[in-house]
């Protein structure tokens, strides 16, 4: 990898220089399978890079927002895709289940799901810690199985390796959520941000000479298919220990069923 530098936006002074940090051992383990392979098979620098820019970042921030003359301290969930610098945000009052509706507003607008999603560690994600291994929520388990893409996750209390999206992060902030946003319809201002995004990316890329908009085009290509049905996610209330309500709630064939922290969650 070649480190380059540039000064021409505050963006590209702010981006961290690669550091392999939680990737390194996977790349270790793909350099020892080639061992077992053809040497025309093996992995170039080229292949390694290639399969290193389909991992793509989430992470959430911290922002404030009003709803009529109710002021919240909320959450912003972002997605960032280090190849192309291409970046999304969705704005929640909170940090909980919101962010797999954030997730699927991402994959709806893109129109594909990455094949790999970098994490931190949050709570909305990661339940606990099991001799040694991250035991994930069921909503989170159940949702990555239906839409099929495989995650990492940053060593722990090691956010910064997600260097990428942490600049993504103050990025979409300074430039998208000020002044603090006054929001009458959160879903339709989260369609705004969507759109904003792809107006954003009609910038040139701080180190390569492209467009972001055409190098974004690239990330694309690496996209799963999304799933053949659109939802949404609507909350139920939560019936613990196989105990369920009075009257039972009807779902269609095609309902996911995601037991959330605050209650049940459908996706359907």
């Amino acid at each position: 990898f070649i480190r380059k530098t540039s000064t021409s936006t505050a963006e590209a002074c702010q981006q961290p220089p690669f550091q392999a940090g939680p990737v390194q051992k996977e790349i270790d383990e793909w350099l020892e399978e080639d061992k077992r392979s053809r040497r025309k098979q093996r992995h170039t620098a080229r292949r390694v890079f290639d399969r290193l820019k389909q991992k793509h970042q989430i992470d959430f921030g911290e922002a404030e927002s009003y709803e009529e003359i109710t002021k919240y301290n909320g959450h912003y969930l972002n997605i960032s895709f280090p190849y192309s610098n291409a970046g999304y945000l969705q704005l929640f009052k909170g940090e909980n289940q919101q962010a797999l509706e954030g997730l699927k507003n991402f994959f709806v607008h893109i129109g594909g799901v990455p094949t790999r999603i970098w994490f931190d560690n949050p709570r909305t994600i990661v339940e606990s810690f099991a001799g040694g291994e991250r035991v994930l929520t069921e909503a989170f388990a159940r949702f990555k199985n239906h839409y099929g893409f495989a995650v990492a996750f940053c060593n722990a209390n090691s956010g910064h390796e997600k260097g990428s999206v942490e600049v993504k992060v103050g990025y979409h902030r300074r430039n998208l959520l000020v002044p603090v946003p006054r929001v009458d319809d959160l879903r339709a201002f989260n369609r705004q941000l969507l759109e904003q995004c792809d107006l954003d990316m009609q910038r040139p890329h701080y180190r390569k000479q492209a467009l972001i908009r055409d190098l974004f085009e690239e990330d694309k290509k690496q996209l799963s298919s999304f799933p053949g049905w659109k939802g949404r996610f609507v909350k139920r209330p939560y019936h613990p220990q196989g105990k369920h309500p009075a009257h039972p709630i009807k779902l269609g064939l095609g309902d996911l069923v995601l037991a959330g922290l605050n209650g049940d969650v459908g996706f359907r």
